[in-house]
């Protein structure tokens, strides 16, 4: 399930996703990534809940498509991503904040 504007602590710089136990603490990079996310959305004028919103479900309730986010986030940006948080949390702590396998994110120690 994709995070709701209700996931997100502006005070504490946090994300908890749905189905997480764990509040997942946002380097400077992704906080700024996830306001022009928020300002993405104010210039749209949309009441749905989730974070990232497009033309096509501004006036839906629903998350945009995996394909979406596919497109948008480039696999490049999503490995500097896992390595610099490898590299900031304990990898333990990464394995459940992103609900991934201890295998999966060992190799970006």
């Amino acid at each position: 399930m994709a995070p709701t504007l209700v996931h997100i602590s502006t005070a504490s710089r946090t994300v908890r996703f749905p189905e997480r136990s764990v509040d997942l603490a946002l380097d400077d990079a992704t906080w700024r990534a996830l306001e022009d996310c928020l300002a993405h959305r104010r210039a749209l004028h949309t009441d749905n809940p989730h974070v990232l919103v497009t033309r096509l479900v501004r006036v839906a309730t629903g998350p945009v498509g995996a394909a979406h986010i596919r497109e948008s986030f480039p696999r490049v940006l999503r490995f500097a991503w896992l390595l610099i948080l490898a590299d900031e949390l304990d990898v333990k702590q990464l394995t459940v904040a992103l609900g991934m396998s201890y295998s999966g994110t060992a190799h970006y120690r």
